[in-house]
């Protein structure tokens, strides 16, 4: 009961962490737009452009991954052990010991495809299998 407590000051912590770090991103965003908006205008030489463009393009890097980190801790914060399905909890296991080739086998068996729309919006297509479907008869939803 104790830790039922603590999660949701855990899970509003989280949601918090990632409400700055999604900020940030934004920032960071609108600066390197800044940047290319004045190299393209001339008010900025290439030199200076180019190395905060670097530096901002690093930052951006670091906190996309930071979010993702973020989002995946709140997943499994979210997703309470007593709830999952016995298999999901096999999966869960399993992917937490995989190597980097056995995760992206897994990948491959689940990812149908993916759209990618612009700097911050990936479109993932997954397999679905329909309850009356066998495992290698899978079909893309």
């Amino acid at each position: 009961a104790e830790a039922q407590g603590r999660m949701p000051a855990a899970e509003a912590q989280l949601k918090e962490q990632l409400a700055a770090v999604e900020a940030d991103i934004r920032k960071t965003e609108e600066a390197l737009e800044r940047y290319f908006l004045a190299f393209e205008a001339g008010t900025m030489d290439e030199h200076a452009c180019a190395s905060r463009v670097k530096a901002q393009s690093q930052r951006l890097a670091s906190l996309t991954a930071h979010r993702g980190d973020l989002v995946a801790h709140a997943t499994r914060q979210t997703v309470r052990p007593d709830d999952q399905h016995p298999y999901r909890r096999a999966l869960a296991s399993w992917v937490d010991q995989a190597d980097a080739s056995e995760l992206k086998m897994l990948a491959r068996a689940v990812i149908a495809g993916a759209t990618v729309d612009g700097r911050g919006s990936i479109q993932v297509k997954l397999y679905a299998a329909s309850q009356n479907e066998e495992a290698n008869g899978l079909r893309a939803a």
